[in-house]
C-alpha cells in the first residue's frame, strides 16, 4: 500500500470479538477511489471477503486529528 500514489497510513482496530474497523487514510478523495481500485480486488477480495459478512464504506474528511 505504501506505494500506492497518496497512501498516508492504514489502521485496524478492534470494535467487538468479532468486528473490526479499518481506516485507510489517502491524501485526496481520488487518491483514495483509485488505491481502492486497486486494493479492492486483491487484498480485499482475498484476505478480508472470505470472513467478512458484511462492510459499510464511508467517505469523509478527518473532525478532530490529535497526537
Amino acid at each position: 500500500m505504501r506505494s500506492l500514489p497518496g497512501f498516508e497510513r492504514f489502521s485496524v482496530f478492534q470494535a467487538a470479538p468479532d468486528e473490526a474497523v479499518v481506516i485507510i487514510e489517502w491524501a485526496t478523495v481520488q487518491d483514495a477511489a483509485a488505491g481502492g481500485a486497486i486494493m479492492g480486488p486483491g487484498l480485499f477480495h482475498t484476505h478480508i471477503a472470505p470472513v467478512a459478512i458484511g462492510q459499510d464504506r464511508v467517505v469523509g474528511p478527518v473532525v478532530v486529528d490529535a497526537i
